[in-house]
C-alpha cells in the first residue's frame, strides 16, 4: 500500500512540474549529450526550410527512441515557442503516440506564453504522463503542426523548442523492485536554425524560363531575344 501511494505521489508532482513550466519560458533547447549518450531521442522537423511571405510549411515531432532497459517512458513533455507576429498556426493535431489512452494527456495546444522572453510569443504544448507503475514504450508522431509565413514578414523566424519543453521521464526499478520514474537524458533532432523567409524569387543562372531545368528551351529562348524575335522572357 505504501509503494502504491509513493507512486500516485511522483505522478501527481509531475503532473504539477508539468503545469509550472507552462508558466516560465525558458531559453532556446541545447543538446546536453549526443545522440549516442541519449536515453530519449525527440526530432522535430519542418518539411521545407526556405519560405516565402504567404508560404506553409508543417512541423512534425517525434518521439524515435525509449531508454535501452525496455521499462518505457512515464512522462513526456514538448513546447515549441513561435512569434505570431510572424507566422500563424492553421492546423495541430495529435499524432499516434497522443491518441494513446492510457497517457493523461495535456496537449497538443496553442496558447500565449505567459511570462514571455519577447511579445507576441506563443507556444505548442504537448504533454503526457502515465506514472512508473503503468509506463509504457512508445514511439511515433507526438504532433503536427502546420503554419502560415505572414505576408508582411521577412526574415529569420523566431522558432524553437522550449529549453525546459524537451524533457521524458523514464522508469528504472528501485531497490524494493518497484518503477519509479527517473530523468532521462534527451536528445533533439530539429531542423529550426535553417529556417528563413525571404520575398525575393530565387534564380539559378541559366534557368531562363525558370522552370527548375535548364536545357535547350533555356538555349531557344536565349536565342530569339538575341535575334530580337522576342522582347521579353
Amino acid at each position: 500500500m505504501v509503494k502504491k501511494l509513493k507512486i500516485v505521489i511522483i505522478l501527481i508532482l509531475c503532473l504539477v512540474l508539468l503545469f509550472l513550466q507552462n508558466s516560465v519560458l525558458a531559453a532556446e533547447f541545447v543538446n546536453k549529450c549526443t545522440e549516442d549518450e541519449a536515453d530519449v531521442i525527440f526530432s522535430a522537423m519542418a518539411d521545407k526550410t526556405d519560405l516565402k511571405p504567404g508560404d506553409t510549411f508543417t512541423v512534425t515531432v517525434s518521439i524515435d527512441t525509449n531508454p535501452e532497459n525496455g521499462l518505457g517512458l512515464a512522462s513526456a513533455d514538448y513546447r515549441l515557442v513561435y512569434d505570431e507576429t510572424q507566422i500563424t498556426l492553421e492546423s495541430l493535431e495529435d499524432g499516434p503516440v497522443a491518441t494513446d489512452k492510457r497517457w493523461l494527456m495535456g496537449g497538443p495546444a496553442d496558447e500565449l506564453v505567459l511570462a514571455n522572453e519577447f511579445e507576441n510569443a506563443r507556444q505548442i504544448v504537448w504533454y503526457g504522463v502515465n506514472g512508473g507503475s503503468n509506463a509504457f514504450e512508445v514511439t511515433g508522431t507526438i504532433l503536427t503542426a502546420t503554419f502560415r509565413v505572414n505576408d508582411d514578414f521577412e526574415g529569420d523566424l523566431t522558432f524553437y523548442t522550449h529549453n525546459n519543453g524537451c524533457a521524458a521521464g523514464g522508469v528504472e526499478i528501485d531497490e524494493d523492485g518497484y518503477p519509479v520514474t527517473d530523468t532521462a537524458k534527451v536528445y533533439l533532432k530539429s531542423n529550426f536554425d535553417e529556417l528563413k523567409v525571404s520575398g525575393e524569387d530565387e534564380y539559378t543562372l541559366g534557368d531562363v524560363n525558370q522552370d527548375g531545368d535548364i536545357n535547350i528551351r533555356d538555349v531557344r529562348l536565349i536565342l530569339q531575344y538575341s535575334l530580337n524575335k522576342i522582347t521579353e522572357f
